[in-house]
C-alpha cells in the first residue's frame, strides 16, 4: 500500500485560489509573526490558534476563520498564574461537535492537565489534571463530545489515552514501546487515526524508522498501517468531514505538503505545492486543520521568518494524474 511520488494525484485549479490558498492571519493581517497550531470549529465559521501577537507571551485566540478578524483572546499566561505552559510546540486543541467547547492542554501547578473553555468567553468549562502522566499532547473529541482521546508521556513512552469527561476514567489505548501521537477521532465514532513510528522502527537494533499514519478502533484493538507513501514522514492525520477521507502533511519529495487518501477509491492526493512547505515550529508540530464541514482547510506555513495561517476554501473533489 506505500505509493511512489509518481503515483500522487495532483488538485486541480482551487476556484480563483492559487495552490497555497490564501493568507488569513499574519504579522501583516491581525497576527503576530508566530501563528501555529491551527484548529477549525465544526462548521468551519472561526479557528483558535496559537500566538505571540501580544508580545508578552504564546496565548490562545479565536479568529474569523474568513476574515481573519481576532475576536477574542482565550487565555492570559503572562498574567494569569493559573496556566504554566500551553503546550504550543507540539500540540494543537479540538473543538467539540457542537462548537460549544473547546479542549486544549497545558501544564497547571506542574501536573499537565486538560483544560475545556467556552469558545465564546474563555471560561472554564473543566479541567482535569493527571499526575501519573508526564506532558499531554492534540486531545481530540469523540463525535458524542463525551470523550477526548490524546497523546502523552508514561514510563518515558508515548501513547494514546482516552478519557471519558463525564466519570474522568483514564483508558490507556496503546500501550507499547512505540510512539504514538496526534490521534484524530473519526466523524463516525468508529476508528482513530494517529501517527506512530512502529512500522519503520527496529527497537532490537535501536534503528528509528519515519513516522507514519496508523488506524485503531476506538475501544481497543489491532493497529493497521494506513496507506501512504514509501520515503519521508506522514504526519498530523484530520479527516475530511465524512470517514471517507483523510488529511495529512507528508514530505515524499522532501518538501512537506498537505496530501488527501480517499478510502473509497484508494486515491492520494496532493492539495498544496509549497516551496517552503507546510509546517509548524518543529518537524512534527501540528500544522493543519479541517472543519468537520468538510469545507474549509487552515494550515501553518513559515517563509520570510513567520509562520502565518493560510485557508483553503472548498478544497477540491476532482483531481487529474501528475
Amino acid at each position: 500500500d506505500q505509493l511512489t511520488p509518481g503515483a500522487v494525484l495532483a488538485a486541480q485549479d482551487l476556484g480563483g485560489q492559487n495552490r497555497s490558498g490564501r493568507e488569513l492571519i499574519s504579522e501583516r493581517t491581525t497576527g503576530g509573526s508566530l501563528n501555529v497550531a491551527p484548529s477549525l470549529s465544526p462548521d468551519g465559521s472561526r479557528v483558535a490558534f496559537l500566538s505571540e501577537k501580544t508580545r508578552f507571551a504564546i496565548e490562545l485566540f479565536i479568529a474569523d476563520a474568513e476574515t481573519g478578524e481576532i475576536r477574542r483572546r482565550l487565555t492570559s499566561t503572562a498574567t494569569d498564574p493559573h496556566f504554566e505552559s500551553l503546550q504550543f510546540i507540539n500540540s494543537s486543541g479540538a473543538w467539540r461537535a457542537d462548537g460549544r467547547a473547546f479542549a486544549f492542554a497545558t501544564v497547571v501547578k506542574g501536573d499537565p492537565a486538560i483544560t475545556v473553555v467556552n469558545p465564546e468567553n474563555g471560561d472554564r468549562l473543566r479541567e482535569i489534571r493527571f499526575d501519573q502522566l508526564g506532558e499531554i499532547y492534540t486531545p481530540s473529541y469523540a463525535p458524542d463530545g463525551r470523550r477526548l482521546v490524546f497523546a502523552a508521556v508514561l514510563d518515558g513512552y508515548m501513547d494514546l489515552f482516552v478519557l471519558d469527561l463525564e466519570t474522568e476514567e483514564l483508558t490507556r489505548l496503546t500501550n507499547d514501546l512505540y510512539s504514538d501521537l496526534q490521534p484524530a477521532w473519526s466523524p463516525d465514532g468508529r476508528t482513530i487515526a494517529f501517527v506512530t513510528d512502529r512500522f519503520g522502527t527496529d527497537l532490537s537494533t535501536l534503528t528509528y524508522g519515519e513516522y507514519r499514519l496508523a488506524a485503531i478502533d476506538a475501544e481497543g484493538g489491532e493497529v493497521r498501517q494506513l496507506p501512504g507513501f514509501a520515503e519521508g514522514k506522514q504526519i498530523d492525520p484530520h479527516w475530511g468531514g465524512t470517514s471517507r477521507s483523510l488529511y495529512f502533511v507528508a514530505n515524499p519529495a522532501g518538501i512537506s505538503n498537505i496530501y488527501r487518501y480517499d478510502f473509497g477509491d484508494g486515491g492520494l492526493y496532493q492539495v498544496t505545492d509549497l516551496y517552503t512547505g507546510v509546517s509548524g515550529i518543529t518537524a512534527l508540530s501540528p500544522a493543519i486543520a479541517v472543519a468537520a464541514s468538510g469545507d474549509r482547510l487552515v494550515y501553518t506555513a513559515y517563509q520570510l521568518g513567520d509562520h502565518d495561517l493560510y485557508t483553503i476554501d472548498d478544497p477540491p473533489v476532482s483531481y487529474t494524474h501528475l
